[in-house]
């Protein structure tokens, strides 16, 4: 209840800031909805298969609210909340470890934009993002003890509450009458640790960071 209430507020902060911005921006501001599917993992070296085991991605949900500015026809900022879901999963056998780890995701980036003729019009983007832990938690399946099996919730004994990182990819937009359809396809980098330090057997915590690849489509006001 407490990620959806997180989640709601700050769609409607996104949509209140656009609102009064197209009030006084002329036509410059565009805003909407988007929403899709990626394959996240993690990378490090406290994150690599123990022997005898594989690491495979994590697929989850990506989506939320957008807004951007026209700094000038092939020019744009935008700033999006995103609900992401990353992690990874591990298998041995009959056994399966997957690492749940979902973020509310505040990406700020340049929107380059290429001016050609007709419907489709290419986007180039790149810039940070600031993630928020919403969820962590470990899922185990297989084991001969039924006791080991479940859901185990390590939001606050083993993750940190913030992710940074940088998003970059490339997509386009349909454009129609005031509106366009936008498709893009990114790659989120994670750049700090969001694993704590736990016990007193090591001097510093894993050096465990989050990657994403998701593919995100959505509609956009006020084109």
């Amino acid at each position: 209840m407490k990620r959806l209430l997180v989640v709601a507020l700050g769609l409607m902060l996104v949509f209140a800031l656009a609102a009064m911005a197209q009030e006084t921006a002329g036509g410059k501001i565009s805003w909407g909805l988007k929403a899709g599917l990626g394959l996240a993992n993690v990378t490090g070296d406290s994150a690599k298969a123990d022997p005898g085991w594989s690491k495979k991605a994590r697929m989850g949900f990506g989506g939320g609210a957008m807004v951007e500015y026209k700094l000038s026809p092939a020019i744009a900022a935008r700033l999006e909340l995103l609900y992401m879901m990353k992690g990874a999963k591990y298998d041995s056998g009959s056994v399966k470890i997957t690492a749940k780890t979902d973020y509310l995701e505040f990406p700020l980036t340049v929107q380059i934009s290429p001016q050609m003729k007709g419907k489709i019009q290419p986007t180039f983007f790149a810039g940070p993002y600031l993630g928020m832990l919403l969820s962590g938690k470990f899922k185990t399946e297989g084991y001969a003890d039924a006791a080991e099996n479940g859901e185990f919730d390590v939001k606050d004994s083993l993750m940190k509450k913030t992710d940074f990182g940088i998003t970059f990819g490339a997509g386009f937009d349909y454009k129609m009458e005031k509106a366009a359809i936008t498709f893009d396809l990114r790659y989120d980098l994670g750049m700090s640790k969001v694993r704590k330090l736990v016990g007193t057997e090591n001097t510093e915590a894993p050096n465990d960071k989050l990657t994403g690849i998701f593919f995100l489509v959505g509609y956009k006001f006020g084109y």
